[in-house]
């Protein structure tokens, strides 16, 4: 049908959240899974131009440390990225250890809020999810990542989201009409 630019997520956990955040439903999304990796490899090879992932922080979050195998049996990590990434901003050493003793990202992601640090430390590791895609598509399309919170909403985006969600939005209002 000519699709160049598409919404891919691991699944519709935080589904009101992105509706509420970025005005996009996830029915329209393509499904990952735990596998955002092969998602954008395939996105690669099929010659899509644009792709915006949205999702879970707990999911994705780990693509901050390169893992793209976000299956919780396979690989984790979830704790030690917000521990560096805190550390990473100034945090003290007393915070990386209560972060360690974490044992959810929303209980994190509180912490880190009644310290001031929650949104320098989804910077940085908005930073390093906006390396880790760009190492994996080699410049072969243009993406935009943005995380998601039950309780606290859109955490976070990579530097070019805004421009791939205008052109996701654009492409699947185009789409709905080729439908009806």
């Amino acid at each position: 049908m000519g699709v160049k630019s598409i919404l891919v997520s691991p699944g519709d956990y935080c589904a009101d959240k992105i509706y509420e955040g970025i005005h996009l439903s996830l029915k329209t999304a393509v499904n990952c899974f735990n596998f955002p990796g092969s998602a954008i490899d395939a996105a690669c090879d099929a010659g899509v131009e644009n792709l915006l992932l949205v999702g879970n922080v707990g999911k994705l979050v780990k693509m901050a440390a390169g893992i793209m195998n976000t299956n919780s049996y396979a690989s984790d990590g979830r704790r030690e990225i917000f521990a560096a990434h805190t550390a990473i901003v100034g945090g003290t050493s007393s915070q990386v250890r209560t972060v360690m003793g974490c044992i959810t990202c929303d209980e994190i992601l509180a912490l880190l809020n009644n310290w001031g640090l929650r949104d320098r430390v989804m910077a940085s590791i908005m930073g390093k999810i906006n390396e880790a895609v760009a190492r994996r598509c080699n410049g072969r399309l243009k993406f935009g990542v943005a995380l998601f919170s039950e309780e606290f909403g859109l955490l976070g985006a990579t530097v070019d989201t805004r421009n791939v969600l205008i052109k996701v939005s654009q492409e699947q209002y185009a789409l709905s009409l080729k439908l009806k």
